[in-house]
């Protein structure tokens, strides 16, 4: 029994650790969770989205976004990230902590998402700083998001290539400074 409560105690030590160990970056949402619209960078909040047209090149004519999408600016580019939050307002700007990095083909062209958690506690409802403990803790996640972003624009038109863990993330998130 103590044998498992000192094991426990050591990975509870770990995650923390290991979250601390990595750089909060800051992002701003650009999409909310649960939209059928994608957004674009600097849409304003107060338009009625509600009355927009679904036919237009904006919508998602597919289950609504399953996460906030974002992104992370560097000096030349921009990284898009996937934060695994409740849904926050097109334009917030937070912190968060890279725990995995998808890659896909679209169109022809190889595109990357981290997957993010918000690094204030009290906004995460997820709560697992790593890809092996989000994929531990929180089964079908990496399952749901895979599906989600490999049909949303239609049969054939996205290719999963590969999902990394934490450290790909953030060396990825580095390489935009």
């Amino acid at each position: 029994m103590k044998s498992k409560i000192s094991l426990i105690i050591f990975i509870l030590c770990t995650a923390v650790s290991c979250a601390s160990a990595r750089q909060a970056v800051d992002a701003v949402v650009v999409t909310p969770a649960g939209s059928s619209l994608q957004f674009t960078e600097g849409a304003d909040d107060n338009e009625d989205f509600s009355r927009q047209n679904y036919r237009d090149e904006s919508a998602i004519l597919y289950l609504p976004f399953p996460a906030n999408m974002g992104i992370i600016r560097g000096e030349t580019e921009e990284l898009r990230v996937i934060i695994l939050a409740p849904a926050f307002r097109t334009g917030t700007e937070l912190s968060i902590l890279p725990i995995g990095l998808f890659e896909f083909l679209e169109r022809g062209e190889r595109i990357q998402k981290v997957i993010a958690i918000p690094a204030d506690p009290t906004l995460q409802v997820i709560k697992s700083p790593t890809l092996e403990q989000l994929t531990y803790n929180y089964p079908g996640v990496t399952d749901i998001l895979k599906i989600w972003f490999t049909n949303h624009s239609g049969d054939g038109l996205v290719e999963f290539l590969s999902l990394e863990d934490e450290k790909a993330a953030q060396e990825r998130v580095k390489d935009l400074k």
